[in-house]
């Protein structure tokens, strides 16, 4: 007999009430795959859901979130043609509610995204603090890691910009630092910085070969030294 679509969802409704979005994220693509073989849409759209609901803390979490979505919503759509891929409201987490009120990830962007197009990345960083203070509000952690991301990946060319870029891009770690560390304090769990791995070491820079001009320079300047010390030493000795 088939799973039920709650007993195929229901480790990963384990692993988000864990706190384990990538745990989570794994047992959703689990899921689904078996929810396509029951062909149950309901159950497909109970894992959207679930889904949007999973608070990602890292980019890369964020990104497999995304693939999850547009895989699901396309398993919808193979299964029931014409049909929306959206979840019903009835039975939404709250929190996937209150995203929705206050705007998807997609809207909240759209005027950032828009700049870039123009090439307006002065304008379009300005956009992106203005969201990060709205994510932040929401608590939207999920979409403070698109924020990076997306900032991220702006062509910027003067220093100043890549200034803004950087506090930017520090204001947004420290924002889900702050959300993540208030969520492991609440559910009694042990907190570790989700930015600790994966940054990119400094390399100590090597100085480069001398060139046949540098040597000679260098041997001069080695010459004179060594001839004013020997002056010097002589007319010591002989005063």
């Amino acid at each position: 007999m088939a799973q039920s679509s709650a007993e195929i969802l229901s480790p990963a409704r384990a692993e988000i009430a864990r706190g384990r979005p990538r745990a989570a994220l794994k047992q959703l693509e689990l899921a689904r795959a078996d929810l396509l073989a029951n062909t149950d849409v309901e159950g497909l759209r109970e894992l959207l859901e679930l889904a949007r609901a999973v608070h990602t803390l890292a980019p890369v979490d964020a990104k497999a979130r995304e693939r999850l979505l547009e895989a699901t919503g396309e398993g919808i759509e193979s299964l029931s043609p014409g049909t929306s891929a959206q979840p019903a409201r009835s039975g939404a987490p709250r929190a996937s509610l209150a995203h929705d009120a206050s705007g998807s990830t997609e809207q909240v962007f759209a005027p950032a995204r828009a700049e870039i197009e123009r090439r307006n990345f002065g304008r379009a960083l300005r956009r992106l603090e203005k969201d990060r203070r709205n994510l932040l509000y929401r608590g939207d952690v999920s979409g403070l890691g698109e924020l990076i991301e997306l900032a991220r990946r702006i062509a910027i060319t003067r220093p100043r910009q890549e200034n803004e870029r950087k506090r930017l891009i520090d204001a947004a770690q420290q924002d889900v630092r702050y959300l993540d560390r208030g969520r492991a304090i609440a559910a009694g769990e042990a907190w570790s910085d989700p930015f600790s791995l994966g940054e990119p070491k400094t390399e100590l820079l090597s100085l480069p070969p001398m060139t046949r001009r540098d040597k000679l320079i260098a041997v001069v300047v080695a010459v004179a030294l060594t001839g004013a010390i020997v002056a010097l030493a002589l007319l010591d000795h002989f005063s």
